[in-house]
């Protein structure tokens, strides 16, 4: 139930433009270095949650609005709680605001994006005046496997938890 007026759509503008300007340290520059090898044949390499200076100076009103309204739909949306709380009476509260909430209809699918595997093996050596230590880091593309079992689940925590320790040994 957004009212979209004009003065606070360009008043949250100017939040994400701090937003990306407080971004823009050396570990970003980083960052958008290592993106093309991280994420190596997918469309995560151009589009960040964030965006760019030019769509955040340049979009149009009705371009959000519309947005907005593609993609911000019941269907696609969560309500998490986290917290020592009564569960009946928190349910009752996101009943009372959200069970009239309906389904889009004809609304556009929402696609999910891949990472693909790939062949290649990259290496970079990135350098930022303004990074004044030196680090290493070694990371591995594997195929995701459902979790739906305890089994899977241990295993998977296992394996993230042998991958950290790696990690943590060679930031000593």
């Amino acid at each position: 139930e957004l009212l979209f007026l004009p003065e606070e759509i360009e008043r949250e503008r100017k939040v994400g433009l701090e937003e990306w300007r407080q971004g823009r340290g050396a570990m970003a520059r980083v960052r958008e270095q290592l993106l093309p090898r991280v994420y190596h044949g997918s469309k995560y390499v151009e589009r960040l949650p964030i965006g760019t200076e030019e769509s955040l100076l340049g979009f149009e009103h009705a371009a959000l609005i519309r947005f907005y309204k593609t993609w911000y739909r019941p269907e696609l949306m969560s309500v998490l709680v986290v917290g020592d709380v009564d569960v009946a009476q928190i349910q009752e509260h996101i009943t009372a605001h959200f069970a009239d909430l309906q389904a889009a209809v004809d609304a556009p699918a929402r696609l999910y994006e891949q990472v693909p595997m790939h062949d290649e093996v990259f290496y970079d050596v990135l350098y930022d005046n303004e990074i004044p230590q030196s680090s290493l880091a070694i990371m591995a593309k594997f195929p995701e496997e459902p979790k739906a079992t305890h089994e899977a689940y241990r295993k998977n925590i296992v394996f993230e938890l042998g991958l950290r320790g790696f990690n943590e040994r060679l930031a000593l």
